[in-house]
């Protein structure tokens, strides 16, 4: 019995003794992802994801917006012909003349409204955009009195 006891303790032990815990695994070096490129195939220029005031615009247009309907962007080293092609493709109305690029409207608008109107500027560093918001189409106009005083109107007390 005597040797019985320290065979079933080496046995016990042995049964709950754990196993090494298995190394944790390596980690794998980041590699920095190169920034998304701005031409799309055959060097033409990307659209930008989400249009600026409803304007498609080039995804190297950073938009800085000076007041409540005007948006400016600059997009620096950026070839002409790319910029003119790039609205020329999405915009059957634009007329280009020279250094400068213009876009009157987005679609048929009533009579008597203002369009949004886009500028597109050459420059010797770049290619400059200016995007002004045109009158809204889905909100009434501003009521205007258009009708001659008459004296059988009741008037208003100040």
């Amino acid at each position: 019995m005597s040797v019985r006891l320290p065979i079933a303790a080496v046995l016990l032990l042995s049964a709950c003794a754990r196993a090494p815990a298995p190394a944790p695994p390596r980690p794998r070096p980041v590699l920095p992802q190169p920034p998304p490129s701005t031409e799309c195939p055959g060097g033409l220029l990307c659209e930008a994801p989400t249009p600026v005031d409803g304007w498609r615009v080039p995804q190297p247009c950073q938009p800085t917006r000076l007041g409540q309907r005007v948006v400016t962007c600059w997009m620096a080293n950026e070839r002409w012909p790319r910029v003119v092609e790039f609205f020329q493709s999405r915009y059957p109305q634009t007329s280009v003349s020279g250094p400068t690029l213009r876009i009157a409207g987005q679609g048929p608008m009533p009579a008597g409204l203002t369009p949004p109107l886009l500028l597109a500027h050459e420059r010797p560093q770049g290619v400059e955009l200016v995007l002004l918001a045109g009158d809204p189409v889905d909100t009434p106009r501003p009521a205007t009195e258009t009708a001659p005083a008459s004296s059988a109107l009741p008037r208003r007390a100040p």
